[in-house]
Formats: structure tokens, sequence, C-alpha cells
């Protein structure tokens, strides 16, 4: 299979895909098989997430409306809502600590016309699941992402934040910080940090209780932040940002990884990690995600990459200028390396230091 989108891996370790022409793809071991409208799916699905039960989610459109198919007791059953929208977003489809899958509009306001907008949350009743429609103001018209922090509730962006406490449940509550900048991708880390991709204005990070930002100061120097997400396999912190990756180590920014050759573009790309910790990165356009129409890059093709972070370090040397120093007075210590094949140029290299049993330092 050519042109796929990765998307997730159930708990059986089946990794699902997205094919530039619209079909679910599922590798099983080396077995593949395809799936299209004809077997119950959705005719335009833009995301898969797969849930803890086993069950497998697809959302997107289906010929014109807002549709979502699950895949549950061993058959595709497709669910359609044109009283919501043309299509769910891809960014705002989820499964909540209790079990409850919930999908945000993706149509923009402004091209909803007789629809609504809104939401649909699906509770599993009697091994079945049944979809309740949740119209604005309890949901949003158009919600571009959507995560869960544990003690908050649900987190929506769209212009502004909105929270959804667990206590309300689905009752908006516009935040109150973060409202200059249009909030493409949240995520909630292993800390129960929440993360907000910010284009233009870096990353901010919430503990419940302040919010930082992270910008050149940190040494974020690409603050067009278009898709974030946890290195949960390493560690750390990984930002898509409009010249490629950078990673946060608990201390500072840094460059990283898989480069592309080319300018990411807002709402043009997604990335997620498989069980064994690679990087999927996904290539597309807003028209194919969110508009329901063919890909027609002119600048690249349309694919997946799968990018496994290089284990094996650079040699690294360590020299100073002389052997003895006077009691007091600075040691200037010099740090270079060559890395395998010169994968990393020489100059793009970076170090870390500590001194006996001390802590290791930021990368510089």
């Amino acid at each position: 299979f050519e042109n796929l989108h990765f998307q997730c891996e159930d708990i059986n370790g089946i990794r699902w895909f997205i094919s530039h022409d619209r079909r679910v793809v599922s590798l099983s071991g080396t077995n593949w098989a395809s799936y299209d409208s004809d077997d119950g799916l959705i005719s335009t699905p833009n995301r898969i997430i797969a849930g803890s039960n086993g069950s497998i989610w697809v959302s997107g459109g289906h010929e014109g409306s807002a549709a979502i198919a699950c895949y549950n007791n061993d058959e595709w059953s497709r669910y359609e809502y044109p009283e919501i929208g043309k299509t769910f977003s891809h960014l705002a489809a989820i499964e909540t600590k209790k079990g409850i899958f919930v999908f945000g509009c993706g149509t923009p306001v402004g091209d909803l016309k007789d629809s609504m907008g809104g939401g649909v949350v699906f509770y599993l009743v009697n091994s079945e699941y049944e979809g309740i429609v949740m119209p604005p103001p309890s949901f949003l018209p158009e919600t571009v992402n959507v995560v869960e922090r544990e003690g908050d509730g649900l987190w929506l962006s769209a212009s502004r934040l909105f929270k959804y406490s667990p206590d309300s449940m689905f009752a908006a509550q516009a935040s109150d910080f973060i409202d200059n900048y249009w909030v493409d991708r949240m995520m909630v880390d292993s800390n129960n940090h929440l993360w907000i991709a910010c284009v233009g204005g870096g990353v901010f990070q919430y503990d419940g209780n302040s919010l930082f930002l992270h910008d050149h100061l940190t040494g974020l120097n690409d603050v067009n932040v278009m898709f974030i997400l946890e290195d949960e396999v390493r560690g750390g912190i990984l930002a898509l940002c409009e010249t490629g990756f950078y990673r946060y180590d608990g201390v500072k920014w840094s460059p990283w990884g898989f480069k592309s050759g080319i300018d990411y573009k807002r709402q043009n790309h997604t990335a997620f990690q498989d069980r064994e910790g690679a990087i999927w990165i996904n290539f597309a356009s807003r028209a194919w995600f969110l508009e329901g129409k063919p890909f027609d890059g002119k600048h690249y093709s349309f694919r997946t990459v799968r990018y496994n972070a290089e284990s094996e370090p650079p040699d690294t040397y360590a020299s100073i200028s002389r052997n003895r120093f006077p009691e007091g007075s600075q040691v200037y210590i010099e740090f270079s390396g060559a890395d395998l094949w010169e994968e990393t140029a020489r100059h793009e290299l970076e170090y870390s230091w500590k001194l006996n049993s001390g802590d290791w330092s930021g990368y510089a």
C-alpha cells in the first residue's frame, strides 16, 4: 500500500492508516487489510483512534455530512450527523478516562450554513454505543482540538481556549488565558501538564497552577509551532515547527531529528508515535483534512514517514588548554564531536555535561 497516513496502534498491536483515496488500511504482522464505505466506513475519513476496549473509531465525513464509523463486536457501524456540519475535526477525537468517546465539528463556523456545529458523545450501553449530539452552546460550534486533563476535564480550542469541567459535563467555560493566539494543537503529558502550541507564539505549559511560555528564551527558536506530542519512550516533548522538529529535555529546547527539506505549514501535517518509539510524520493539506477534497500537493507527496531517532551517540571529545590552573580561576573546557556518517553536522551537535555525581546540564 502506498500513500498512507499512520494513525494509531490498537490494543492488539495492529497499525491503522488512512490512504490518500480515503480507504482505511490495517497492518497486522505482515497481513494488510483495506476497508471503504462498502464495508460500513465513511467516505472521507480524516482520523482514526483506537479505544481502550478494542474498538476502532474513524471520524470525518460521509457524502457531505459529518460522520463517524465504529468497529465494535466484529462489525462496522456508521453514524451520520448532517445537523453538525460537513466533517469532524481530525484533532478533536478522543476517548476520555471514563471510556466516553468525544468528537468535535471541524467545519468552520462561516461554512456551517444550515448546520449548527457542536459535537457528539458516545457512551457504551449494553455492549452497544449510543451517540448523543451536543449542540452549541453546550459544545463549541467548531472545535479545532480537544484533550483531557485530569482534575480539569476537557480542554477545547478554537479562536480561544475553553474548558469543560467534570462537574458541569459539557457546559462551555471560556478560559481567561492565551487570548491572542489561534491554538491548533494541545497535549497533556504523563505529568498531567497541559501543553499548548501557538502559531507565532511558541508553546505554553500549564501545570494546573501557573502558565509558562516556551520561546527563544528557552531555546525554541522557531515559535511557529503546528504540532506537539510527548515522546513516551525516550522522554521529552517534541514540537513540529515551520522549520522542523524541536525537542524539550526538561531544561531547554534543541533542534531535533527528522529533516524533510520543506517548510511545514499549519493544518497540513500530523505526527504520532508508535509503541516502539518511532515518530510517524504525515504529509497532506488542510483541504484534504478538513474539506474532504483530494490531495493536490505541489511541493511534496501525500505520505507518512516513520522516523527512528538515532541510538548511537557521536564520538565526543573534551580538551583543556593546560594541566594546571591557579586556585579560584576559571577552567576553559572545549567540546567537539563527530556523528556517524555526519548524519548530524559537527556545527549542529549540542553537548551536556556533569561534574562527578551532579546533575546533567541542559544541552547547549
